[in-house]
This record gives C-alpha cells, sequence and structure tokens, in this order.
C-alpha cells in the first residue's frame, strides 16, 4: 500500500492517505544513480488525485529497504488519470553548495564528515557514513553542488575510493561492497522470463594519461608527476581511445604508473562492455539485494556467467520484481563464449599472468634461500651466547646458593625460638578457651530452658482459647435445641387444644340435630295414623313450617356454639403466640450476648454487638435532606450520594442521645472509664472519595451541646481503598 503524507513529513512511521485507487507504481534503481518512483493514479469521484500535487511526499515500498520516501516533481494530468515521477528524499539535498574542501590520504568517513562541514548551510536531517577505511586523497578548488561532490564522476568521493551508495531515506552510506554473492541463479528453464544483452565498445580506454599533483613539506611550490600508461590490449583495437586520470595520492612515478595498470588489469577499462537486462520470474523464496552477485545461466544463449546487479525495476503494489540489470564486466563461466576481441585479450592477459607467476616463484625461491642462510649464522651465534651466559649463571648460582644457606639457618634458628613461645602462648589461649566454652554450653542451656517455658506458656494459652471457644459454642447450641423443642412443644400443644375444641363442638352439635331429626320422624308418623284425608296436607304444610324452624334453630344453635369455641381458641392461640415470641426474643438476645462474649482474638471482648447488621441496632443519618442511599446486603453496609455532607452509622448504649424507645447495645454500658479500647472496621471505597473517621463518643442525655469524643472523630480522616482493608483506632475511655 502507497500513501499521500504532507510535504513537511520527516519520518515513515506515520501512514498519510491511502492511495488505495492506484493503477501502477514502479520503483527504479540503480546503483550510484537514480532512485525514483513512478505512479499512475485513475481520475475518480474520490477526488484524491487532486491532492497528487508537486513537493508532497509518497511513501512506498521498496526492495529489502522496505518503505521509502519520495518527493512528488512532476505531476502530469490527464484524460483519465495523473502520471507522477517523484524522486528519492535524498534527492533534497543534492543541489546544496559546497565549498572547496581538502582531504589528505583519509578514509571515506572524513571525506563525507568534511563535505558536510564545507556546506554553506546545515544539512539538517541527514546523515552520512561509511565502513570504507582506505586512504585517499580528494581536492576541490571551487564550490560544487552535493551531488557533483559525492557522485559525479571518476573525481568525486564515490569515485575515488570505489564505494556504492545506499540511500535509506535520511541515512546515507557508501560502502566497499552493497552486496554480496548469495547463490542466487537465475536460469531459462525456471525462472527466467526475458534476456537481453548489449555488448558496446563506445568506453572502451586503451591508453591513460595518469597524473598526481602533490605539495612536499617546506616545498613552495605543488609537485606534479605525469605518466602515460597503455593497454595491453592496445594493438587488438583498429582505434586508440584515451583518457584522463588523477590520483594525487601517488608520490612517484612508479606508484602513479601502478594505480594506473590497475585500471586496465582489475577494472577492465579495456574490455568490451557486456551489459545484461532480464525479467525474472518469481525467485521461490531467493533475495537479490542492488549489488549482488548473482548467476545467470541460459543454454539457448550459450551463457553461464556471474555478474553485479547494478539496477532493478519493482512493482510496489505486489511488492515483486519487474526486471534486474547487472554490470558490464562478468566473469565467464563454463557456457560462456566471448567474442574473439575478448578472447583474444584473456589470452593476453593469462601469459601475462604466467609471466609474473614465473617472476614470483623465483623470487620466492631466492628469498627462502637468504632466509635459511641468515637463520643458521644466527642461530650458531645464538648458541654460542647461551653457553657464556650458562657460565655466567653457573657462578652467580653458587654465591646465592650461600648466602642462601647461611640465611636458611639464621632463620631457622629464629623459627624454633618462636615455635616455642607461640606453643606455650597457644596453650594458655586453649585453657581459657575450654572456659569460654563451658560458659557457652551453660547459656546454651539456660536459653533452652526459657524458651521451653515459654513455648509450654503460649501452648497453655492456645489451649485456653481453645477451650473458651469450645465452650461457648457449646452453650449457644445448648440454648439453640432447648428454644427450638419448647417452640415444637407449645406449637403442638396449641394445635391439639384447638383441634379439641374444635371436635367436641361439632359432636355436641350433630347429637342435637338427630335428636331433633327423631322427634320429627315420630311426630310425622303419628299425625299420619290419626290424621285424615281431609286433614292431610294442612298437616304437611304445619310439618314443613315445623321443619324450618327446627333447621333455624339448629343453625343459630351451632352458630353460637362454634363462635363461642371459637373466640376461645384464637385468644389462647394468641396468648400462646406471644409467649412463644418473648421466649424467642430472649433467646436470641441471649444468644447474641453469648457470641459477643466469644474472642475473636485471644484476650480481647467485641463489645460491638449486631456486628453483621441484622438486628437493626446500627442507625443511619445524614448532614443533609437530600434522598438518603444506603443498603446492607449480606452483611455489608453499602452508602451512596450526591453531595459532601456527612453520612454516618451508629450504635448506641440504653443511656445515649436517644434515651430509649428503640434497640439499644447493652454490651456498650459495660465499658470502663480508663480502659483502652479498639474500634476496627472493614472498608472499600468503589467510586469517589474514600475518607471516612471512627469514633467513640457521649452525646450527653438530651442533646448533642455535651458531646464528648473518646477517641477518633473527624479529625482524624482516613482513606480506604479500591480493595477490602481493616482499619483501627485505638483509645482510653475518659470522665465525663
Amino acid at each position: 500500500m502507497l500513501f499521500l503524507l504532507d510535504k513537511s513529513i520527516k519520518t515513515v512511521k506515520w501512514n498519510g492517505i491511502p492511495l488505495h485507487e492506484a493503477s501502477s507504481a514502479v520503483v527504479k534503481e540503480e546503483l550510484n544513480g537514480d532512485f525514483v518512483l513512478t505512479l499512475t493514479y485513475p481520475i475518480t469521484d474520490s477526488g484524491i488525485y487532486q491532492l497528487l500535487k508537486e513537493d508532497m511526499l509518497i511513501k512506498a515500498p521498496t526492495p529489502i529497504l522496505r518503505e521509502q520516501l519520495f518527493r512528488i516533481k512532476k505531476p502530469i494530468e490527464q484524460d483519465d488519470r495523473v502520471e507522477i515521477t517523484a524522486y528519492h528524499i535524498s534527492d533534497d539535498i543534492m543541489q546544496r553548495s559546497i565549498k572547496p574542501m581538502s582531504v589528505v590520504s583519509q578514509s571515506c568517513g572524513v571525506a563525507l564528515s568534511q563535505m558536510i562541514e564545507q556546506a554553506k548551510a546545515d544539512i539538517a536531517d541527514f546523515s552520512f557514513v561509511s565502513d570504507i577505511m582506505t586512504k585517499y586523497t580528494f581536492n576541490t578548488t571551487e564550490d560544487k553542488t552535493l551531488y557533483s561532490i559525492l557522485l559525479e564522476g571518476k573525481h568525486s568521493i564515490i569515485g575515488t575510493w570505489e564505494g556504492e551508495l545506499v540511500r535509506d531515506n535520511f541515512a546515507m552510506s557508501v560502502k566497499q561492497n552493497r552486496g554480496a554473492d548469495r547463490g542466487v541463479i537465475i536460469t531459462t528453464h525456471k525462472n527466467l522470463k526475458s534476456y537481453q544483452r548489449t555488448k558496446n565498445s563506445q568506453e572502451v580506454v586503451t591508453r591513460i594519461y595518469a597524473r598526481s599533483s602533490f605539495r612536499e613539506d617546506g616545498a613552495d611550490e605543488d609537485t606534479v608527476l605525469r605518466v602515460t600508461v597503455d593497454s595491453p590490449l592496445i594493438g587488438h583495437y583498429p582505434y586508440i581511445h584515451e583518457k584522463e586520470y588523477e590520483n594525487n595520492t601517488a608520490k612517484t612515478l612508479d606508484d602513479l604508473r601502478k594505480w594506473a595498470e590497475g585500471k586496465f588489469k582489475y577494472e577492465g577499462i579495456d574490455k568490451v562492455s557486456d551489459r545484461l537486462e532480464i525479467e525474472a520470474y518469481e525467485l521461490d523464496g531467493q533475495e537479490v539485494h542492488l549489488g549482488d552477485m548473482v548467476t545467470i545461466k541460459s543454454r539457448k544463449h550459450q551463457i553461464d556467467v556471474s555478474k553485479k546487479a547494478i539496477a532493478y525495476e519493482y512493482n510496489a503494489l505486489t511488492k515483486t520484481y519487474i526486471s534486474l540489470t547487472f554490470d558490464d564486466y562478468s566473469g565467464i563461466g563454463g557456457l560462456g563464449l566471448g567474442s574473439g576481441v575478448v578472447a583474444a585479450a584473456d589470452a593476453i592477459f593469462n601469459q601475462t599472468v604466467m609471466g609474473q607467476e614465473v617472476v614470483l616463484e623465483r623470487a620466492i625461491k631466492n628469498a627462502e634461500r637468504a632466509f635459511d642462510t641468515n637463520f643458521n649464522q644466527k642461530k650458531e651465534e645464538l648458541r654460542q651466547a647461551i653457553d657464556q651466559s650458562r657460565a655466567t649463571a653457573q657462578v652467580y648460582i653458587d654465591a646465592v646458593k650461600q648466602e642462601l644457606g647461611t640465611r636458611f639457618s639464621e632463620a631457622d634458628r629464629r623459627y624454633q625460638a618462636n615455635y616455642i613461645q607461640q606453643s606455650q602462648q597457644l596453650n594458655q589461649l586453649l585453657s581459657k578457651a575450654q572456659a569460654s566454652q563451658s560458659l557457652a554450653e551453660e547459656a546454651k542451656r539456660l536459653g533452652q530452658s526459657a524458651k521451653a517455658d515459654v513455648t509450654e506458656a503460649l501452648d497453655k494459652a492456645r489451649q485456653a482459647k481453645t477451650e473458651a471457644v469450645v465452650e461457648a459454642q457449646r452453650l449457644v447450641t445448648t440454648e439453640r435445641q432447648a428454644t427450638e423443642t419448647k417452640l415444637a412443644t407449645a406449637k403442638s400443644q396449641a394445635i391439639a387444644e384447638a383441634q379439641r375444641l374444635v371436635s367436641q363442638s361439632r359432636a355436641v352439635l350433630d347429637a342435637q340435630l338427630s335428636e331433633t331429626k327423631t322427634d320429627l320422624v315420630k311426630t310425622k308418623e303419628s299425625i299420619q295414623l290419626l290424621a285424615k284425608k281431609t286433614d292431610v296436607d294442612a298437616t304437611k304444610q304445619r310439618i314443613s313450617q315445623v321443619e324450618s324452624d327446627v333447621r333455624v334453630q339448629a343453625d343459630q344453635i351451632a352458630q353460637r356454639v362454634k363462635r363461642s369455641e371459637y373466640d376461645q381458641t384464637t385468644q389462647r392461640l394468641s396468648q400462646t403466640e406471644s409467649a412463644v415470641t418473648q421466649l424467642g426474643n430472649r433467646i436470641t438476645t441471649e444468644i447474641s450476648e453469648t457470641k459477643a462474649l466469644i474472642p475473636n482474638r485471644f484476650g480481647s471482648r467485641n463489645y460491638a454487638e449486631d456486628y453483621d447488621f441484622s438486628r437493626g441496632l446500627w442507625k443511619y443519618s445524614q448532614g443533609d435532606s437530600t434522598k438518603a442511599n444506603w443498603a446492607v446486603v449480606n452483611g455489608v453496609y453499602t452508602v451512596s450520594g450526591t453531595t459532601n455532607a456527612w453520612k454516618q452509622y451508629q450504635i448506641h448504649s440504653d443511656s445515649g442521645s436517644r434515651l430509649g424507645g428503640e434497640a439499644d447495645s447493652l454490651a456498650l454500658l459495660e465499658l470502663d472509664v480508663g480502659e483502652t479500647y479498639t474500634l476496627s472496621v472493614e472498608v472499600k471505597v468503589n467510586s469517589g472519595s474514600g475518607q471516612f473517621w471512627l469514633e467513640l463518643r457521649d452525646n450527653g442525655l438530651a442533646d448533642y451541646n455535651n458531646t464528648v469524643t473518646h477517641f477518633g472523630g473527624s479529625h482524624q480522616l482516613m482513606t480506604a481503598t479500591r480493595q477490602w482493608k481493616r482499619y483501627s483506632i485505638t483509645g482510653t475511655l475518659k470522665e465525663t
């Protein structure tokens, strides 16, 4: 992805406007040459193309160096697209003016430093370094641009030190070799897509006019050396191409001549240039850096050569190479067939090398013989010197032995005397040490005895605490079981009594109804036997009336019986329930008082009743009339509010400011004047201020005018944290 950045950006860390519609983006870089981005962007409704103005920056990916900044220099708007040409950010300083400079027998890094120092204006943001330690001389006599001094031609810093420039945004470095031989092979049958080989004899040089100019110490004028050197291949061309070279480092004609010959021997400037430009498919994970040596094989073109990558074209959208260009001078491999001129040059070169090898072999043998002769002479002289040294050393050794013998005898005598004296002192020290050891053993025994006593006391204290806790738990359990038994018995008795009364009432009512029905039946039968036919209807009517009256009377009797018995039963149940409630309250109070007597740590008592807020002894109040917002859930009291007014939770004794009327703490009545007590609470803050205080005070009999704070209070604020934590204050009860 490419991004458009503001013209003043100095880093690639930030992304700008994504250029997601770009149809083409190609990066071209040539070793020690141009570094250019060409971009094609369509004209669409997004309007992004309108932002592609001159001097804006584009961040684009490149091989190896990753994202680089390119400054737009030439935007060309066409019918349906915009063509952009942008140069690497390093081009910003290439036109800076540099004053004349002089570097004599120094490394490339020193030359770069002086170039920066001689700049007429500060070269901000950019840095220059080099790893080339070879020393050369470099001079300029007039103002030039930074590009001319750094890159232009052989008489430049890179030309003089024969370096390779690496441009990484604002960091510039001149390296001896930018690339390496990574074993990359490009072949016709695998990843070679297209092939173009260009040979050119236009740049061949067969004669050099070399010049060196320098001023020796104490001289008034410069010394100028000149030499003419012809190429070994000068007779193989139908023409002579000449060129001027300057090397001010050479101080003699011989040095200048050897340097000029090296141009032919090592740089091959007298050979026909051989330039390859290829396009490659995917390199199967192989990396090619600019400056790398790459092996190129083509059976069709009968080549097997190793060449240096000097340029590339790179697709910044797909992040793949488009093409690679390799240097002019190749090392011919097994299948390579060069031109006739190149073959002849190689033959002459090989003959020259063979002649030099013969001379060199003879020189080496001669040097070996001279070395052997000189070595034997020195060896004999060294042997004689060693014998002389041995004789002198023996005399000296004898004298030293005699002197040492005398000194050893005296030292032995002194040693024996000191040994006797030290033995006596040692015996005295041993006697004292034995006495000290006895005292130490006695102290150790006493310490162990004291430790045993302390351990026994601690064990007894722990046992007493355990027994107290067990006894308290037993009392609580016994009292609870007795209470539950009494409640169950009272409930059973009340239910049985109610059932008995209801059954008794039902039996009486059933007996009365049965007796009434029997009388009615008898009366009806008697009437039927005595009555005449004419009196039957009237008799039946009277019987029906009597039955109705009897039913009404029976219902009234039943209602009276039920109401009377029901009222009695209800009264008894109410009395029983009241007695049970009173008994339960008394038992609850006894259980709470028993719990308060259980120590939470050995040797102390908890006077804060209703510690889990379940009995309603604690009362909430606040310092304003806003809505109170507090709650107690599972023994946790939570309070919140929207104002800064105080909010408090209090427990009172029976003699406190409320003067009774509500549930009060009985334990607080047992506090004694002059005794020391500790208030403890576990608090955490959920949000807002975490400040709070603890206080033990006497509010007086009826109001707060006579309030006495025993200890604590708002002048001893504490601040809670986000985690549960216990806070405590300790004080003594005052006389009021």
